[in-house]
């Protein structure tokens, strides 16, 4: 049986890497490490690397129109180029996506590469079937962290919990049916918090004592971590600059 030849390029690429708001705080998804990743392919494979365009805080799931670097990296393709991630699934994690991409880059005379391989050296069935996979794995992973949010999300929502980038002093007052916060409301909790605060740094007392005084007499966080300094200081000095 015939085999099917290894995919040539001119010896030029371009680089692609995204990373999604959930993944930033992940180690090992960083946008550095996969611009290292993409580097070291292009230096490996005697590749010249144009340059890698980002996109950041972007889910896997976006179309092609909400990603500007996704879109700028396909622009700066010409004929004969290799665009190169360091993954596959950071191009996207849906199958129907990624293969709407590649068809687009095919039609420029280019092609995909991994970094990590995944069978985007060759065009034989094998490789194929090796790409089909991994799309599918990548899909599946994303479908599974949304349920796993989902159900994060409503064991917060029973315990009051906060939940996402609110405002000190401000909670989720309604939700929407895919289980993401949608209107806010006061925190009578917090602004109590915030006026103790207040009176305690009127009263002389620094934020280094004001957090040590909330942590012994175990004051009650509405949001996860500890009382520190920094964050009081940081509301006292917001709360400050409102009044002024």
């Amino acid at each position: 049986m015939k085999q099917a030849p290894k995919r040539t390029s001119s010896g030029h690429a371009v680089g692609y890497a995204r990373v999604s708001s959930e993944e930033q705080a992940k180690s090992g998804l960083g946008l550095e490490s996969q611009d290292l990743a993409v580097t070291a392919y292009c230096a490996q494979h005697a590749i010249t690397l144009r340059r890698t365009y980002r996109d950041e805080g972007r889910s896997g799931a976006l179309p092609v129109a909400k990603r500007p670097g996704l879109r700028a990296a396909l622009a700066a393709l010409e004929p004969g180029d290799q665009l190169v991630v360091p993954k596959r699934d950071r191009l996207g994690r849906d199958p129907i996506l990624v293969a709407l991409v590649e068809l687009e880059i095919e039609r420029k005379g280019c092609r995909l590469a991994s970094a990590a391989g995944e069978g985007t050296d060759a065009d034989d069935p094998g490789s194929i079937l090796i790409r089909r996979v991994v799309d599918a794995i990548a899909e599946n992973f994303r479908l599974v962290t949304g349920v796993r949010t989902a159900e994060a999300h409503a064991r917060k929502r029973s315990r009051g919990e906060w939940l996402g980038s609110l405002p000190f002093g401000s909670r989720v007052a309604t939700w929407s049916e895919e289980g993401r916060p949608d209107t806010i409301e006061p925190c009578p909790v917090e602004l109590a918090q915030l006026a103790e605060m207040r009176r305690m740094h009127r009263a002389g007392m620094g934020p280094r004592a004001i957090a040590r005084d909330f942590t012994a007499r175990g004051v009650r966080r509405m949001r996860p971590g500890k009382w520190d300094p920094g964050s009081i200081s940081r509301l006292l000095r917001r709360d400050t600059d409102a009044q002024t």
